[in-house]
């Protein structure tokens, strides 16, 4: 059913993570994503689809991997906006019907794998933009008109299957378009 906005998960049972790919464990107050037989995982909540202009932020343990991604807007897997954090840089990437978009992309040392962090991405109107530990890293003003609702979501990607991803809490509040 529909989630409302503000909403949050400190991961005590599955409030409606479905898995696209990989392995999703739910429980101790945590969310931990691995892959199975590919190079990525990725899960999206259940019930967001209708959230239009809204902050998602992510707190994650040290993760193992080479990109973990907050998803935004995703109607499904080929329909999407995601802030991409890297080792040494922060993408925004735009998928329409199967096309990818590099919308903006900033070299940046702002997010450290071996470390705990916050993970933000925003999106209002045609605006997104992707924060670490509250800091706007990276920020684009063309996002396609078609995008314009849909559900939040993770996506991890490693060169081996290797990847690890632990959150520890999750919270989607609300933009007032002004």
């Amino acid at each position: 059913h529909a989630k409302d906005l503000p909403f949050s998960d400190n991961f005590d049972y599955n409030k409606g993570w479905i898995s696209v790919s990989g392995d999703r464990a739910i429980g101790n107050n945590l969310m931990v994503l691995k892959p199975l037989s590919s190079n990525s995982t990725f899960v999206f909540l259940d019930g967001s689809y209708l959230f239009k202009d809204y902050t998602f932020k992510a707190k994650i343990e040290p993760f193992r991997g080479e990109t973990v991604s907050l998803i935004a807007r995703f109607k499904d897997d080929t329909n999407y906006v995601s802030c991409d954090f890297a080792q040494k840089v922060v993408r925004i990437r735009e998928y329409n019907n199967g096309n990818t978009t590099v919308i903006a992309e900033v070299r940046s040392d702002s997010y450290v794998p071996h470390l705990n962090s916050e993970l933000g991405v925003a999106v209002n109107n045609n605006n997104v933009e992707c924060s670490v530990n509250g800091e706007k890293i990276i920020e684009a003003a063309n996002l396609n008109n078609e995008i314009k609702n849909g559900a939040v979501g993770f996506k991890t990607w490693d060169t081996v299957n290797d990847a690890q991803l632990i959150v520890r809490e999750v919270i989607v509040e609300q933009i007032d378009s002004s």
